[in-house]
C-alpha cells in the first residue's frame, strides 16, 4: 500500500501515529514513502505511514473541521495534566512545524502520566516564537540564534511559520487527558482547575481505538476558526519574547 506522511509526523519517527477515526482500515500500511503536508478538509481526507517500530502515521477531519493526528509510543512519564510535553514531532529537521486547523496528541508520550501529549490548534515551532522566512535562511549564518532548530540542535531548512499571539506554546500544548466521550461505561479524567473539558475530536464508534471525545484544555484556549488575520510574533517587535 502507497502512503504518505502527513504535517506533525516524520520518517523514522520514535513514537506511532495512531489515524483517529480510520486506524483500523490503515492498519496495513507498513512503509512511507515520504514526507507530505496533512489533509485539513472538512471532508475528512486521510493519509498514513509507518514509522519506527512498524507503527502508524495518519490525519483526518477532527471536530470542527481541522485535521487531528494522533502520535503513539514510549511510556508513561509524570508530567500532570498541564505540564509542557512533545509528540516528538520536534526531534526531526523535516518537520516544518504545527497548523493552527490541527489538533495533535501524542497518546503515549513518555513525558505525562496521562500518557496524551496534546497540541491544541498551535502554529509554528515551540523553540521558535518568530519562526523564520527563506530570505533569512538565505542570508544568516548557519549558527544564528534566529534560526529555528530542531530538539537536538539541528537546523531546520525550511521556511517556519511565526507562533500566534494567542496560541502560544506554553498555553497549547501540554499534558492532557480524556475527560468526555461517547461511551458511557469508560473512565475518563477529571480537568484540573484552570482548565476546562472541551471536545477535540468527534467520536467514529471504533471502539478501543477511537480516540474521539474531549480533552482537557486550557481555560481560554478554545479554538474559534474564523476569517480574520490573527496577529502573530514579529522579531522587529519583540512581541514574543
Amino acid at each position: 500500500m502507497s502512503c504518505s506522511i502527513p504535517s506533525g509526523a516524520s520518517r523514522g519517527a520514535k513514537w506511532r501515529t495512531i489515524l483517529v477515526g480510520a486506524a483500523l482500515a490503515l492498519a496495513a500500511c507498513s512503509e512511507a514513502e515520504g514526507p507530505s503536508a496533512a489533509e485539513s478538509s472538512s471532508g475528512g481526507n486521510t493519509s498514513t505511514t509507518s514509522g519506527a517500530g512498524g507503527g502508524n502515521t495518519s490525519t483526518t477531519s477532527g471536530a470542527g473541521g481541522g485535521s487531528t493526528s494522533t502520535t503513539s509510543g514510549g511510556s508513561a512519564g509524570l508530567g500532570p495534566v498541564g505540564a509542557p510535553c512533545s509528540t516528538g514531532a520536534t526531534e526531526f529537521i523535516n518537520f516544518r512545524g504545527y497548523e493552527p486547523n490541527a489538533v495533535e496528541m501524542g497518546s503515549q508520550s513518555p513525558s505525562c502520566a496521562s500518557t496524551i501529549c496534546l497540541v491544541n490548534h498551535f502554529q509554528g515551532l515551540p523553540s521558535c516564537p518568530y519562526g523564520q522566512s527563506q530570505q533569512e535562511l538565505d542570508t544568516l549564518p548557519g549558527d544564528s540564534p534566529e534560526l529555528c532548530r530542531a530538539d537536538g540542535g539541528e537546523l531546520v531548512p525550511f521556511p517556519v511559520k511565526p507562533q500566534l499571539l494567542e496560541r502560544r506554546a506554553e498555553d497549547t500544548i501540554h499534558c492532557s487527558c480524556r475527560c468526555d466521550g461517547a461511551d458511557a461505561e469508560d473512565v475518563y479524567c477529571d480537568c484540573p482547575s484552570g482548565f476546562e473539558c472541551s471536545l477535540l475530536v468527534s467520536p467514529l464508534g471504533l471502539g478501543d481505538t477511537d480516540l474521539g471525545g474531549s480533552y482537557c484544555i486550557k481555560a481560554g484556549t478554545l479554538y474559534e476558526p474564523g476569517g480574520l488575520e490573527i496577529p502573530t510574533c514579529q522579531r522587529e517587535l519583540g512581541n514574543c519574547e
